[in-house]
């Protein structure tokens, strides 16, 4: 051994290791030093060098590793808030539902913050209202939000102390809010929280996601993104924050950074950076506020909700591009869409680094041609088909096609990432990658059967969940383990390419996570 004074980790992994999915490569030796890898070859070779420099060798015997999971479009401050909150998912009726919050909300003082349920599973077939929430709370303000994050529903002392008892845009018989009005009231609600507290449900959300092998994520911030960003530096401060994290503040608070605009694309490390801005040009299908050309089939009364209009999308997208952020426009319906691919073709945008859309759930044959002239970045959320259970009733069998067209998307060769929209979708890969290759075929989902051939391949979606992502996100430095590039490695307990039933995907588990050849779970 030479007895090198390496200052950084030396770190030596043999066994089954794929490096990258486009194309797949298997080797079965890296070498990585100073977070980054620095040799991919035979597992003697890397053996040998790690005798000679004293690296740390790690064998992974019957285990196989991947890059680090990418989730390109996530809420982080979401994700632990209902870490540390109730979550609603799977609750079947409105009962089951106040037993749930009578006893969550005993230990809580203030506010009453809770998460996930769908309208669309309850028993009683209607939506929660107020005197549901204040027959069991009725002292302290509450607030359920709906799985899809664009519907929430309040009770009436919440109603009283936001002072939205008077506001227009909410519905008084039931106390359900949307969209804008719900963005306001979380801003409330999280302006009135510590910085502590803030970092708090950062640290618990990243470690959520470690276990799952996710290393880098797109943070999506709709509220207080200022306070967020401050959370984030001061956990970069402290080394505490271990994931990587690519962050799209609000319009809002862009519009409140005055002279900073200038520079803060231009700052940040591997770690942490803010790359973009978020819009939304409509909401969702689960709330039926996602802008459709036509009216729902399920309720032809609305076509959705127009959150910003082209001249007002054209206009923001004027305002961020020129200052070097990327803008991310939440575009579900298919009217939302026509709005945004309209807006950055005024404005000249082309290419992913310039716009990315997010969702993109509804895309008329029509629209195809302007996507591929302006080939923007999509982040795409397959486990949305399984969630959405429901989906054909909203738009119908007219355009039933047009939904979730991941194969369309890929075959036009656009920068794709896989993301979770986590806490609307569980964080772990495995499930969204499941899903992206069986569209719900396995599980009785009705939009199998009219688009099985919009499925993904393993290879795919592994690959959209790694390096698509990671140059959705303007990265270049993760998404494979080739030399030069930092060392993101996730650990599994199988091989996935050799699993012989697509159910068992939902079965991989995470054994090592290792984000910049460091040890993080």
């Amino acid at each position: 051994m030479l007895g090198l004074d390496l200052e950084g980790v030396c770190r030596g992994f043999v066994g089954r290791i794929y490096t990258s999915f486009n194309p797949v490569r298997v080797v079965d030796g890296v070498l990585t030093y100073g977070g980054r890898v620095v040799f991919v070859g035979s597992s003697r070779d890397v053996e040998s060098l790690c005798n000679v420099l004293g690296c740390e060798l790690v064998d992974l015997g019957s285990y196989t590793a991947l890059p680090g999971f990418i989730d390109s479009h996530i809420h982080l401050l979401d994700v632990g808030e209902v870490l540390n909150s109730l979550d609603l998912r799977g609750v079947k009726s409105i009962e089951e539902f106040k037993s749930l919050l009578k006893e969550f909300s005993k230990s809580l003082g203030g506010w009453v913050i809770v998460r996930g349920f769908d309208h669309e599973l309850l028993s009683s077939g209607r939506m929660l209202s107020r005197y549901d929430l204040d027959e069991v709370v009725p002292d302290k303000p509450v607030v359920a939000i709906r799985v899809c994050g664009h519907l929430g529903v309040l009770n009436s002392k919440a109603l009283e102390v936001l002072r939205l008892l008077n506001e227009g845009k909410v519905d008084l018989s039931s106390g359900v809010v949307v969209e804008d009005v719900l963005d306001r009231v979380l801003e409330r609600v999280r302006y009135e929280m510590s910085l502590d507290e803030f970092e708090k449900l950062l640290v618990d959300a990243q470690n959520h996601l470690m276990r799952f092998g996710v290393t880098s994520v797109g943070l999506i911030s709709t509220t207080v993104s200022d306070k967020l960003l401050l959370a984030l530096l001061s956990l970069q401060r402290k080394k505490t924050l271990k994931i990587r994290v690519r962050m799209y503040m609000s319009y809002k608070t862009f519009k409140s950074l005055g002279l900073l605009t200038k520079v803060l694309s231009s700052l940040g490390n591997e770690w942490l950076r803010v790359v973009g801005v978020k819009f939304f040009a409509d909401g969702s299908l689960g709330a039926r506020t996602a802008l459709l050309s036509k009216p729902y089939s399920d309720d032809p009364l609305t076509s959705g909700v127009e959150v910003m209009s082209r001249d007002e999308l054209t206009q923001a997208l004027r305002d961020v591009v020129g200052l070097g952020f990327q803008p991310a426009v939440h575009a579900i319906g298919d009217k939302a869409l026509d709005n945004v691919l309209e807006a950055a073709n005024t404005v000249g945008l082309v290419g992913p680094n310039s716009f990315r859309v997010e969702h993109a759930s509804v895309i008329r044959d029509d629209q195809l041609e302007l996507i591929t002239k302006l080939r923007p970045g999509i982040a795409i959320q397959p486990h949305f088909i399984l969630t959405d259970w429901w989906v054909v009733k909203r738009v119908g069998l007219e355009r039933v096609r047009f939904l979730y067209r991941f194969k369309t998307l890929l075959n036009l060769n656009l920068v794709i990432g896989l993301s979770t929209d986590a806490p609307v979708e569980p964080v772990d890969p495995w499930e969204t990658i499941y899903a992206a290759v069986t569209r719900g075929c396995l599980d009785s989902i009705e939009l199998c059967r009219y688009s099985e051939d919009e499925k993904l391949t393993l290879t795919e979606a592994l690959h959209l969940y790694t390096t698509g992502s990671a140059r959705l996100l303007r990265d270049y430095e993760v998404g494979s383990l080739e030399v030069g590039m930092l060392a993101d490695i996730v650990v599994v307990d199988r091989d996935p390419f050799k699993a012989s039933d697509p159910k068992e995907l939902r079965k991989v588990s995470t054994v090592k996570v290792f984000i910049g050849s460091e040890e993080v779970f």
